[in-house]
């Protein structure tokens, strides 16, 4: 899996994304920081939205996502490698 577009430009001074892929499993998180406030996610058909001090983001789920989590201010998106 891949950061989608609309997380790879969020502001870089304050989110940090990145990919790790293991064991066949690859996973997304975006760390929006101590001062993210609460961070809230929804999946809307294909869609999920994140929302965190009054800011949204919109993004097509990853292909292959298994699950997407919000907890302390991390985004979470879970699902295989690339070419599995």
């Amino acid at each position: 899996m891949r950061v989608p577009r609309t997380l790879r430009s969020v502001d870089h001074e304050t989110a940090i994304a990145r990919t790790v892929t293991a064991d066949g499993e690859s996973e997304i998180t975006v760390d929006f920081g101590a001062g993210a406030g609460d961070l809230e996610v929804d999946v809307v058909g294909g869609t999920v939205i994140a929302t965190t001090d009054g800011d949204q983001f919109e993004f097509d789920l990853p292909e292959g996502a298994e699950g997407v989590t919000a907890n302390n201010g991390v985004l979470t998106i879970r699902g295989p490698a690339d070419g599995n």
